[in-house]
């Protein structure tokens, strides 16, 4: 028996059995092609076998021992592998037809893991044989290397059963849990932030898009693990504004917030993002601002359309994958002479098109006096922010394409957004992040 050279993990009674099905059932060859290939077997006699039987079945020649070993001496395998003897002891390895598919996605799943182990092999022989500088090559250098495993490994598709996840929602109960709630009764009306979706909010310079996205930071991190990566302002300052909005006495516990050192590119920043959640876990993930960010890529997304909607797909599969919630600050679209809009267009976001479509939440910011709005509804709009839901995959209320708009104040002498009307303070519904 021929074990073909390579590391890890077979199951040879499955492949014998699979060839056995073969030889017998036509209607298994083409189960099997659909399933595996010669590559998934270890045994290299096993191969042959494979090839032999797909080869006689795509010139229309029925299978069996006899065709099949006439078909292996043609390929000049038959002696090798121990003649006509072997192929009738393959074919005695019978199972029932209905385990055949079972025992056929056995095979696949250790020629994947065979696979990885390869690539990791080969990986690791690179990165013992060139020095790294820095944290950040060696996340570089980490991040490369999963794009090349996700490439060289077929994704296999999921599925989930109806009935199955029937019984979960009756067993969570008929009243469907919120996401992540702001805070602010206003905004939690409209929006809920929930694991695997983006949020992204977007605004002119000045805004105070940075401003809001770090309240929903603070009021999440209290119960949370939050990460904010910033491309504009050190972790210094950005301490110092949610210092400002939380108030002298910090409440928020050890490592719920944090913030980055520095702004590394998008597949860096995916790659830290993945060992942070398996070393300690996270739940929201803060991104300030999305045009800016770099990339490894940059031969491939030197135009910033194209480069937008790579970051996108990229962060959507994190969210989906990781089941994070991620929150993009975004700029908008600078055409001369275009003046400021107190209600500016989805499309005015740079990049639209893919960020409307991996978005579940975007939220526009306005601040009412930069576009020369004085009064809103009789009252002056000092300290004002108007904040416009232009799009709510979650359609909590009304309709999924009814724009909603909600003003919320910048409280003076703070960087704390709060409601605008004078609402008494509610109980905060139970949500998919509640800690015990």
């Amino acid at each position: 028996m021929d074990i073909i050279e390579r590391a890890g993990p077979a199951n040879l009674e499955a492949e014998s059995r699979v060839l056995g099905v073969m030889l017998s059932d036509p209607l298994a060859v083409e189960c099997a092609k659909t399933l595996i290939t010669a590559d998934c077997f270890f045994v290299q006699s096993h191969r042959h076998i494979f090839e032999a039987i797909v080869a006689l079945n795509e010139r229309s020649v029925p299978v069996d021992t006899i065709t099949a070993s006439e078909e292996l001496e043609r390929m000049g395998a038959l002696e090798e592998m121990g003649g006509l003897p072997y192929v009738f002891e393959i074919a005695s390895s019978f199972v029932p037809f209905e385990n055949f598919e079972h025992y056929c996605r056995i095979m696949a799943k250790g020629t994947q893991q065979r696979k990885l182990v390869a690539l990791f092999k080969k990986n690791l022989d690179e990165l013992v044989a060139i020095p790294v500088e820095s944290p950040d090559e060696l996340f570089t250098k980490l991040a490369l290397i999963e794009q090349e495993l996700r490439a060289g490994i077929p994704e296999q598709t999921k599925f989930a059963n109806y009935n199955e996840e029937v019984k979960k929602i009756v067993a969570e109960g008929a009243e469907e849990k919120r996401g992540l709630l702001t805070g602010n009764l206003d905004l939690d009306e409209h929006i809920d932030l929930r694991p695997g979706q983006i949020m992204v909010i977007y605004g002119d310079s000045g805004h105070k898009k940075t401003t809001l996205a770090l309240n929903f930071a603070v009021h999440w991190a209290k119960n949370n693990r939050v990460v904010f990566f910033s491309t504009e302002q050190k972790p210094g300052d950005l301490t110092k504004i949610a210092y400002g909005i939380e108030g002298k006495e910090p409440t928020i516990p050890d490592d719920n917030l944090i913030f980055s050192e520095n702004m590394p590119t998008v597949e860096v920043m995916v790659a830290q993002i993945k060992l942070l959640n398996a070393k300690t876990g996270l739940d929201v993930v803060f991104l300030d601002y999305l045009q800016d960010l770099g990339t490894d890529n940059m031969k491939n997304y030197w135009d910033e359309t194209p480069r937008t909607s790579y970051f996108m797909h990229l962060l959507k599969q994190l969210a989906m994958r990781e089941n994070l919630a991620i929150v993009v600050v975004s700029q908008m679209r600078k055409r001369q002479g275009e003046s400021i809009s107190d209600n500016p267009s989805v499309d005015s976001l740079r990049g639209s098109g893919d960020v409307k479509m991996a978005s579940s939440i975007i939220l526009s910011v306005v601040d009412p006096i930069k576009t020369g709005l004085l009064t809103c509804d009789g009252k002056s709009t000092k300290n004002m922010l108007l904040i416009r839901v232009k799009k709510n995959r979650n359609c909590l209320t009304g309709n999924p394409g009814e724009e909603r708009l909600i003003k919320v104040q910048n409280v003076p002498g703070s960087r704390k957004i709060e409601a605008f009307s004078d609402r008494e303070e509610e109980e905060e519904p139970e949500h998919y992040y509640q800690k015990d």
